[in-house]
């Protein structure tokens, strides 16, 4: 249905043409040595709006060539030339497609971006519609069969065509397997707990041979909204092929500098491993889940993926992964399990608790590697960390972040008493009305400074909108003198007259909890003065805790009633 070409050409920092090669030319039969790029390929005198070097844009760009029905992907590496100095290659391809296609895409330019990001080694791409079903084609380049090239034609529904496509192409061995990992409900249901997620399945050609495919299924949106699932097939030798030229292209591989932790009890596994991948990558190596949690707690801003042996004995099964589960800002480290096991059970477990990818016993490293970049890259596109984790006006971590950073000093200092203290500003409304936005965002952030400078053991969080929460450690008890003089302190140096902000106070609190229960009774504890407007400070007491206790009872804990547990009835 269509053909794809690749091709090279290496450019100076003038946009001067050095070199490329013969695929190069028959796309491009313009090219010329020593002009400028722009000028011989679109008779320019200014670089492309496209241009990924001048957009400084890392990773395929995919666009639709003005005046072609052509859509192209375009790659820029920085390379040195032998002249001295860098330079750039541009690998790209084009493929024809029909006019529905294109148009489809440059009707919704979120499809677009989730091509850029998949980039090129994918040789189709679907979006399914997560309520009708529909299935809309993003990319098609074929080697799905007949039967599934007349069912897209016929805008057949996603169960008519994945059925067509796993009865005419895949392994029989897998066909049960693979009817079960892509129901499209179960599909949905994992992406509402993890961005993405993969399933391997093997393809018998008609001579017989056997090859490796893979679908990587990613959700278009948010875990509580996404619209649209989209699926993206493979060839895992063709992903080792596309691994192979860009590792000739930039030295050391395209994870140069990126850092991976291994967690694999096995010594001459975790150091084959190591061998393996160190001259692609910085590798940090953990024995067992405590220690992997350890390393990934110091390390999870600058890790790039997990790979995770299932064999790990201290692991108790999935317990390394339903840790990282709970903790948000460990999950945007994705995990890859190595295993030797064929349990379908066990990959659908480790899917739903947030794995991206399986290897199996025995590994191709070539292949390894190359679901390594593959798993990185799409990390790499989607999210930029420091964005989630610290709020834009207080510099201050945002609530989700605090958490992480608040369970990951009461993980480590087992012997310290910590203490919650939550913060709200009395009346935050009517500052912004009476002073203005800008006012009350200089009381925010002046607030923000002063909690930060003030914990010396700890950290602090702006709770969300105008309330605050503080961990701290390495004292027995906060006294309530120490709070008012503090408070004092607050109230002296505010930016307005007259600031009130009400303080709640749990001490030395129970690490068995949950940490939002935790915050919870500081809240409760801040709550019991919100109308008194003698006291600023109040301290989660048993008092408190009893009536906690009762509340919850009575809310989450009381039997329903036969009428309503049962309509019948009654």
């Amino acid at each position: 249905m269509g053909k794809n070409t690749s091709g090279m050409y290496v450019i100076d920092g003038d946009y001067k043409i050095i070199s490329y090669n013969l695929a190069a030319r028959e796309i491009y039969p313009q090219l010329k040595s020593g002009e400028k790029c722009y000028h011989c390929l679109r008779n320019r005198e200014t670089p492309c709006e496209i241009c990924p070097v001048i957009n400084g844009i890392k990773g395929p760009k995919n666009y639709l060539e003005p005046g072609r029905n052509i859509l192209r992907s375009v790659d820029a590496v920085e390379i040195p030339l032998e002249s001295g100095g860098t330079g750039h290659a541009l690998v790209f391809s084009d493929t024809e497609t029909n006019d529905e296609i294109s148009s489809g895409m440059m009707e919704n330019p979120l499809l677009m971006g989730i091509i850029n990001v998949l980039g090129k080694n994918f040789i189709n791409i679907y979006s399914v519609d997560r309520e009708t079903h529909k299935v809309q084609v993003c990319r098609f380049q074929g080697q799905s069969g007949a039967y599934v090239e007349e069912g897209l034609r016929r805008d057949e529904s996603y169960e008519k065509i994945m059925d067509i496509y796993i009865e005419s192409s895949v392994a029989a061995e897998d066909r049960i397997r693979m009817h079960q990992m892509m129901d499209f409900e179960k599909i949905c249901q994992r992406l509402t707990r993890i961005p993405q997620l993969m399933v391997h399945y093997r393809v018998r050609r008609s001579n017989g041979r056997i090859e490796y495919f893979y679908v990587k299924c990613a959700r278009v949106g948010t875990a509580e909204d996404f619209q649209a699932v989209v699926f993206a097939f493979a060839n895992e030798d063709m992903d080792v092929r596309y691994s192979e030229m860009e590792a000739i292209l930039e030295p050391g591989g395209t994870a140069s500098g990126r850092k991976l932790l291994i967690v694999v009890n096995d010594e001459t596994d975790r150091k084959a491993l190591t061998e393996h991948l160190e001259g692609s990558f910085e590798v940090i190596t953990a024995m067992n889940e405590a220690e992997g949690m350890k390393r990934l707690s110091e390390n999870y801003r600058t890790l790039s993926a997990i790979l995770l042996d299932m064999s790990v004995p201290v692991c108790d099964e999935f317990q390394f992964l339903e840790l990282i589960r709970d903790d948000v800002m460990l999950t945007s480290v994705p995990v890859i399990i190595i295993t030797g096991s064929n349990r379908l059970e066990d990959e659908v477990r480790c899917l739903e608790l947030g794995a991206v990818d399986f290897v199996r016993k025995p590994y191709n490293v070539r292949i390894l590697k190359s679901k390594i970049n593959n798993v990185i890259k799409l990390r790499e596109s989607v999210m930029v960390l420091s964005a989630l984790e610290y709020d834009d006006l207080t510099g201050l971590y945002i609530r989700q972040a605090f958490f992480h950073h608040a369970k990951t000093l009461m993980r480590f200092n087992t012997n310290q008493d910590f203490h919650v203290v939550v913060a709200d500003i009395k009346n935050f409304k009517w500052i912004n009305g009476t002073y203005g936005e800008k006012t009350g965002d200089q009381v925010l952030t002046y607030l923000g400074d002063t909690y930060r400078n003030q914990v010396r053991y700890g950290t602090v969080g702006r709770y969300g909108g105008d309330q605050f929460v503080a961990i701290i450690y390495g004292k027995k008890e906060i006294r309530m003198a120490d709070m008012e003089k503090f408070i004092h302190r607050v109230e002296s140096g505010a930016p307005i007259p007259n600031l009130v902000v009400n303080y709640g106070v749990y001490e030395n609190v129970d690490k068995a909890l949950p940490f939002t229960l935790i915050c919870d009774r500081a809240f409760l504890a801040m709550k019991s003065i919100r109308d008194d407007y003698e006291h600023q400070i109040a301290f989660y007491d048993d008092e408190m805790r009893r009536r906690h206790f009762w509340l919850r009872l009575f809310i989450y804990d009381k039997p329903e009633p036969a009428a309503i547990r049962y309509p019948e009835a009654g």
